[in-house]
């Protein structure tokens, strides 16, 4: 939950910051957390109180027992789109991050310009 909030948004939301200080970060940080905390929390209870225990951890599992309704197609199909649009922003960031240690290891630009 963590690592997908912050890999990506971490430092465009600093940069946007109208107080740009590390204490100021951190409490964002920590609001933000326990809020995605605290709706995830909310949201598997209330699936717990509609659908009991017979849900299984896997969402698909899930959405295979009720074949042939025109809804379980259509959430497969959203479940398509929004695997779509993460991958990008796992393959830019694991790209840069590449890009970055090869340009350390090349030409030290991070060390020297820390």
């Amino acid at each position: 939950m963590v690592a997908y909030a912050f890999q990506q948004n971490l430092f465009p939301t600093y940069v946007s910051m109208k107080d740009r200080s590390s204490e100021h970060m951190k409490r964002t940080s920590v609001v933000a957390v326990y809020l995605v905390f605290v709706v995830y929390s909310l949201f598997s209870v209330v699936c717990l109180l509609m659908f009991g225990s017979a849900l299984s951890q896997d969402v698909l599992d899930n959405v295979d027992k009720e074949r042939g309704n025109w809804e379980t197609y259509f959430l497969r199909f959203v479940f398509l789109i929004v695997l779509v649009c993460h991958i990008p922003f796992v393959f830019f960031t694991g790209k840069e991050a590449l890009l970055m240690i090869i340009d350390e290891v090349d030409r030290k630009s991070i060390s020297k310009a820390l």
